[in-house]
């Protein structure tokens, strides 16, 4: 005797979010082992079942005739062929994507591919930074070469010369291993355990060395920096 049977599932895609609405249609019978008729619809649906969801959810929701081929691809095994005491005789499934959930699916992965193409962009642009910081621009020789084999044929050479000099300087000033760099550092972490009065009497002496060195300007502008470091222990 030959049972047949239709159903309809809600089943997950890679994206647990977004789900294929699934009809599926199959036919069985029995090869005389110890599965009794009425409990072979339910034997029969749950190994169909089983291969369905077992595609699904490795398939992107966006790809729904691929992943209805690649299930039916995989329900053709079970064919004339016992499984657990069913003998299946037809199964096919046949796959949908609801209108808003494509909608959906659709706008999440244009949001990804921006993404990806903006950190594509980043990670571009910081090894560009790292390769000028510790290649082209890493002493004068080197940034000259990198500069004419960059910008061959610039119009005004001595201008972009001045700038390139000027890259060179900063660049070289603001390496991690100056040892400006350093001290930089070590005074910043030494200058947020004080306190704010502590800190305006710091100020106050590096104010005056500044102008002992003839640098008014210098001492003028440290000077105006009181007040503003991030706060730390209280007097």
């Amino acid at each position: 005797m030959r049972w047949s049977l239709h159903f309809q599932d809600e089943v997950e895609s890679e994206d647990s979010s977004f789900h294929f609405s699934v009809s599926t249609r199959l036919s069985w019978s029995l090869d005389g082992s110890s599965v009794r008729p009425q409990d072979s619809s339910f034997v029969a649906a749950k190994k169909v079942r089983e291969i369905v969801k077992d595609v699904a959810c490795k398939s992107s929701i966006l790809r729904a005739s691929a992943t209805e081929q690649d299930v039916n691809f995989a329900l053709s095994a079970l064919i004339k062929k016992s499984s657990g005491g069913i003998v299946f005789h037809s199964a096919r499934a046949d796959f949908a994507v609801k209108p808003e959930t494509a909608e959906a699916a659709s706008r999440l992965e244009r949001e990804r591919q921006e993404i990806a193409i903006e950190n594509l962009e980043r990670n571009r642009l910081r090894k560009r930074m790292e390769f000028l910081r510790n290649e082209a621009l890493k002493d004068p020789a080197a940034a000259r070469i990198f500069w004419l084999a960059e910008y061959q044929g610039i119009q005004d050479y001595s201008a972009s010369k001045a700038l390139l000099d000027d890259l060179v300087h900063q660049a070289s000033l603001w390496t991690p291993d100056n040892r400006w760099v350093v001290v930089a550092q070590l005074l910043q972490k030494f200058v947020e355990q004080l306190s704010e009065p502590r800190r305006d009497r710091l100020v106050d002496q590096l104010a005056k060395i500044f102008i002992e060195y003839g640098q008014t300007a210098l001492a003028e502008e440290i000077n105006h920096s009181k007040g503003s470091f991030p706060n730390g222990p209280r007097a």
